[in-house]
């Protein structure tokens, strides 16, 4: 190359270096101020008030009553009947509470919920309406198999109460209503007992990501609407929940070498309130959304470049099939059935099947097979 082109290469080589280099550099640093909603109170009015569902087939009334201006006695009574189950907060507690769902839906569930997280965008129409035609399937499938868990889906003002209010009543086989979904309008976060703040600043896909500031969440597993839920999934989680570590990833897939797959992950934010308040605080901060707006997958890249230093051997439970010594995980506990992985698109069609793919790359390493299954787990 001649000396005259030389300079003019050399010179756009340290350009690029230096944007990249202050790119970076710009990126919001680890330490952020907590979210507002962690500084409002859920202020006092009256020594008490009564809420109620605007959806036909959740009968239950909600009454918050100030006891002597010590504690606030909730009762959830179902007006057709005489059942009904109290629980007590004391008043500096409950008049700090951050909750990221409707007032009467987290009241109405009470404290340490297990949350399936969900966003629905209507920009993305597909994905939108294929989420809520099946989500009786979904439901169906929660009751089932993960059980005392429940989902959320987030949602802004553009889903109508009575689209709302039909998903919210769904039935199973039986006639048995499910109940094991809230909906949660992003522009109404409860601020106050009848105050509320509006997320839609956020961006959509952050939305499921608010369980983690919701001081009534005791876990919370952040799920993409697109994919499936596995029995292989919930086994996972399972052992996760008994191993009473704070993070759950996990990775089924030769295509899943991240460090944190999105929509296969959660945290146990009951243990350490810290983490699943820096967490939400992230997930809300403009600043963070505005230096990463222009890149795709904006959970994806939060997952990696704040979530990730996070966990700790110590503190993190891992599943995977692929990867398991790169990023010291465990095997998953029961075996692949048919062509289905853990965030896959496709569901199972529940026929085990060995020869799914002869591919080497498909063959699982010996480091990702249970102990007990090492001559039989070949696709794992």
């Amino acid at each position: 190359m001649p000396k005259n082109r030389k300079k003019p290469m050399i010179l756009l080589v340290i350009i690029i270096i230096l944007y990249i280099f202050l790119k970076f550099s710009q990126r919001p640093k680890h330490k952020l101020h907590e979210s507002f909603i962690f500084n409002k109170t859920l202020k006092s009015t009256s020594n008490e008030y009564i809420l109620h569902s605007d959806c036909y087939c959740q009968k239950e009334i909600i009454h918050i009553k100030n006891i002597d201006n010590e504690y606030y006695k909730i009762i959830v009574r179902n007006y057709n009947e005489l059942f009904y189950h109290t629980y007590n907060i004391t008043k500096k507690k409950f008049e700090s509470l951050a909750l990221t769902c409707n007032l009467y839906n987290v009241l109405r569930r009470g404290p340490n919920q297990k949350i399936l997280s969900y966003s629905i965008n209507q920009l993305d129409q597909f994905e939108y309406n294929q989420f809520l035609n099946r989500l009786g399937d979904r439901l169906q499938f929660v009751k089932l198999n993960y059980k005392n868990w429940r989902i959320r889906v987030y949602h802004n003002i553009f889903l109508d109460k009575n689209t709302i209010c039909e998903k919210q009543c769904l039935k199973d086989t039986n006639g048995d209503l499910y109940d094991n979904v809230d909906f949660c309008n992003i522009a109404q976060m409860p601020q106050g007992v009848f105050d509320t703040w509006d997320a839609e600043f956020v961006l959509p896909e952050m939305w499921k990501w608010f369980p983690l500031g919701d001081d009534f969440v005791e876990r919370v597993a952040p799920r993409n609407t697109g994919t499936c839920l596995l029995k292989r999934e919930v086994d996972a989680v399972n052992e996760w929940v008994k191993s009473r570590k704070t993070f759950h990833f996990m990775r089924d897939h030769p295509s899943q070498d991240k460090v944190i797959q999105e929509g296969q992950w959660g945290v146990y934010t009951r243990l350490d309130r810290s983490i699943s308040r820096y967490l939400f605080s992230l997930a809300t901060d403009e600043h963070v959304a505005d230096f990463y707006g222009t890149l795709n997958g904006l959970s994806e890249n939060l997952l990696r470049d704040y979530v990730w230093p996070l966990s700790k051997v110590e503190n993190t439970f891992s599943h995977d099939s692929y990867y398991c010594d790169k990023y010291n995980a465990m095997s998953f506990p029961s075996r692949r059935i048919s062509n289905c992985y853990v965030g896959s698109t496709h569901c199972c069609d529940g026929i085990l099947n060995e020869n799914l793919n002869n591919e080497q790359s498909h063959v699982c390493p010996e480091a990702c097979r249970p102990l007990s299954y090492q001559g039989e787990w070949i696709f794992c």
